[in-house]
């Protein structure tokens, strides 16, 4: 059967497996050349995006962040350190007036 552009099934199936291979070279290039800038694990998809575009590659974070997912790469977070307690607070600690002990010297004791 012939298509609207006058080629058969089989040279539409050629051009779309050329298509295809294109894409899957393409990511692999891109790739590359994410992980060649993906210094010690600590850029995200963002931060590769904004590298690739600066090199001429123009490509969006959604499929950078697909590629990384896809093979596994992922950026390494740094926990921030957050200060839980308020050691410097005004007010006196008040005196224990129940005087609850709370030692044992066995297991089950209390």
């Amino acid at each position: 059967m012939m298509d609207i552009a006058g080629l058969s099934d089989e040279q539409m199936e050629i051009r779309r497996l050329k298509k295809a291979l294109k894409n899957v070279e393409l990511e692999r290039d891109i790739l590359k050349k994410a992980v060649g800038i993906f210094s010690k694990g600590r850029y995200g998809s963002p931060h590769i995006t904004k590298e690739l575009n600066a090199d001429g590659i123009k490509i969006s974070r959604p499929r950078i962040a697909r590629l990384m997912l896809k093979n596994g790469i992922k950026s390494i977070m740094k926990k921030k350190y957050r200060i839980n307690t308020n050691s410097s607070y005004l007010y006196p600690v008040n005196a224990n007036l129940l005087l609850q002990d709370f030692s044992t010297t066995r297991i089950g004791e209390k």
